[in-house]
């Protein structure tokens, strides 16, 4: 027998959806006062070349790199781009607040889904609260992928409520659904795969048929193998770059040292499952009968993520980009644990003071750290580009010469994005020969010897940080001499004597002028408001 939906409460929480949606607008406008990440802009120069016709290249005569997280997200703000008529920078808001707006629906589905008859009005305060979350503001105009892999995991996790997982069907379609998540990043099919494959499981009783977790396996796995299969096919590694450099669990196979981040991977593992058994057992033993399968399906590949998270923080930091994902995971399952809450008796509610004193904590510290991070919103969003304003002046001065001059600087993708010319990423980033250098003993000589017999002498190399030491001009004796030094608001930067342009580059990057705040300037001028 259907349930009866409540017009006030379906009425309510439509009016919800819909002041969220223009809230997050309303406060993205008026206190986002511009700043995207500097690395969306990586994913904007690949965007603009797909968009001209040019494949998937970060130099426009070089060959396919994979130097970007997402496959999916530059394919999306290419063809936007197009249609529009203008650069994927331009276009990015579009798709961040697009994004945005349809997790808050697919959080507030998921909510009213999950609560129940008489509950499910919840869904409105939870998805007012994600709407005045100052994270996902900025994330919406940030220019990075993060709005979109939020949406994908909203999408997931609402799907996994429904009644997809008892049919093989839909079993079939859920894991290709958490298996493509790899297109949009490479570490959501952990979090996508574990939603999928704990809904399919626990949604079989004894007695039904094994169908929908084959068929959830067997989605799941031909739709990571496409997307890796055409990865390695188009660009020659199974996955990213960035991934390659960074997100070592993900990648032993691409690395060159192979039995060290194999030894790692494997110690990371173990770490993993025992604290995640360390974990599972607090919270059961926390929230006591609170805890229903539909809390484990999103408290479970939750923990399990957020533990991969801290095992790779050492390499990558504690970084926003990487745990929003959770973020509509938390709120549909506050959401649950509130509507289980609400249906308590009050002598129950007497019985059970822990589990509702760990409902209050959480649900505390969840508000708390959003309000309290409200009021520094404003003050962080307008300095967000501060660090990148002499790379802005670098890649906006070169800029004239693109087509005659290379520039080689690495941990900023606003330079090469204004630059638009043929740029050697130091880091490694979108240059597979770079990305093996690091942690190799004779890393310095192999550079070295790849610019002189491969990529050539850059016109202009602006030293990289400390942990690239091999691009640092300063390990190459030789070559020091080939280049004159100029310094751009403290940052060392050199022109190659024997360059054509030698004279004008020097001009242009010591030319009077504003360095501080170019990058704002610069983020301006794409931005949708």
């Amino acid at each position: 027998m259907r349930e009866r939906v409540r017009p006030r409460e379906a009425t309510l929480v439509a009016a919800a959806v819909a002041t969220a949606a223009l809230l997050l607008v309303g406060f993205a406008v008026g206190y986002f006062d511009g700043g995207r990440v500097d690395d969306s802009y990586i994913f904007f120069r690949y965007a603009d070349h797909l968009a001209a016709g040019l494949g998937f290249v970060w130099n426009p005569a070089g060959p396919p790199t994979a130097g970007a997280t997402s496959i999916a997200y530059p394919l999306l703000l290419s063809g936007l781009a197009r249609v529009a008529g203008q650069p994927a920078a331009a276009v990015a808001d579009i798709v961040g607040l697009s994004a945005t707006m349809t997790m808050l629906a697919l959080v507030a589905l998921a909510v009213w889904r999950v609560a129940g008859p008489g509950a499910r009005w919840l869904a409105a305060p939870i998805v007012l609260q994600l709407a005045l979350t100052p994270a996902v503001i900025r994330h919406a105009l940030n220019g990075m992928e993060t709005s979109l892999a939020m949406a994908v995991v909203a999408a997931v996790a609402w799907a996994c409520l429904g009644g997809a997982p008892r049919r093989a069907g839909g079993g079939a379609l859920l894991g290709a659904l958490a298996g493509a998540s790899y297109l949009v990043r490479p570490d959501l099919p952990l979090l996508c795969g574990g939603l999928a494959g704990l809904a399919v499981v626990l949604a079989q009783s004894d007695t039904r048929p094994r169908a929908p977790v084959l068929a959830l396996l067997t989605g799941f796995a031909a739709s990571v193998g496409f997307a890796v299969a055409c990865h390695a096919w188009l660009f020659g590694t199974p996955v990213p770059l960035a991934a390659h450099m960074k997100i070592a669990p993900l990648t032993v196979w691409t690395t060159p040292v192979l039995a060290e981040w194999t030894v790692n991977t494997l110690a990371h593992f173990v770490t993993l499952v025992a604290v995640s058994l360390v974990l599972i057992a607090a919270l059961l033993t926390l929230l006591g009968r609170q805890v229903g399968r539909t809390s484990l399906v999103l408290a479970l590949p939750a923990l399990v993520y957020t533990l991969y998270l801290l095992s790779i923080a050492p390499v990558m930091g504690f970084d926003h980009r990487f745990h929003m994902p959770l973020v509509p995971l938390i709120a549909i399952l506050l959401g649950h644990l509130a509507a289980r809450a609400w249906h308590v008796r009050p002598p129950e509610l007497l019985r059970a003071v822990p589990a509702r004193l760990g409902l209050a904590l959480l649900l505390a510290v969840f508000v708390g750290h959003q309000l309290g991070a409200f009021t520094e919103m404003r003050g962080r969003a307008s300095a967000a580009l501060d660090g990148w304003d002499a790379y802005a002046v670098i890649g906006e001065r070169l800029g004239p010469w693109r087509d005659e001059v290379t520039l080689a600087a690495s941990e900023s993708g606003l330079a090469p994005y204004l630059f638009g010319g043929r740029h050697l990423d130091l880091a490694g980033l979108n240059d597979a020969t770079v990305a093996r250098l690091a942690g190799t003993p004779d890393a310095a000589e192999r550079f070295r010897r790849y610019l002189e017999s491969e990529w050539g002498l850059p016109d202009v190399w602006v030293e990289p940080a400390a942990q690239y030491a091999y691009a640092h001009l300063a390990a190459h004796p030789r070559l020091k001499p080939l280049y004159a030094n100029v310094s751009l608001a403290g940052l060392a930067v050199h022109v190659r004597r024997d360059s054509p342009h030698f004279a004008e580059l020097v001009a242009a990057l010591e030319r009077p002028g504003p360095v501080r705040g170019a990058a704002q300037a610069w983020d301006r001028r794409f931005a949708l408001f």
